[in-house]
């Protein structure tokens, strides 16, 4: 008499429940780049909490307008020497205009040394102030962007 066979494995039953995506948590990080609050009274500060590029242009440039729209004070963008590629500066000029159109001047604190080498090679410039500091950067400067905003006028 042969011994018994061992018991065979049990296949594994495919679950009706879709799988999670590897791609589900990329998009759980990038909701997690930005974050927006209110500063002070009618200021928003918005920080970027990584790359800006082409992964976050869609979520970066939806809620940074919607912050720059809403805004009846300056908007500022904390980069914190966040990585910023091509796809970033269109966001950060787009959110410029939107501000600019509101009577201010976007606010950027931490901006990269790649950002300024980008800005200048495409001729970029005065579409928003740079801070060492958000607390810098939220001192109300009206006549300073009244100015700013009529030198701009004057030129287009």
């Amino acid at each position: 008499m042969s011994a018994p066979a061992p018991p065979s494995p049990v296949p594994d039953v495919p679950s009706s429940a879709p799988r999670p995506s590897p791609l589900d948590h990329l998009d759980q990080l990038l909701d997690s780049v930005l974050e927006v609050r209110a500063a002070t009274g009618d200021a928003v500060v918005v920080t970027v909490r990584g790359p800006l590029d082409q992964r976050s242009e869609r979520t970066a440039r939806a809620t940074m307008t919607a912050a720059a729209s809403t805004a009846t004070g300056p908007v500022v963008v904390v980069l914190d020497d966040a990585f910023v590629d091509f796809r970033g500066l269109g966001v950060l000029l787009g959110v410029a205009r939107t501000c600019r159109r509101r009577g201010h001047m976007l606010r950027l604190v931490g901006a990269p040394p790649s950002l300024r080498t980008m800005c200048a090679a495409l001729g970029v410039r005065n579409c928003w102030w740079e801070f060492e500091s958000a607390v810098e950067a939220l001192v109300p400067r009206p006549a300073e962007e009244a100015e700013q905003l009529r030198q701009e006028t004057r030129h287009d």
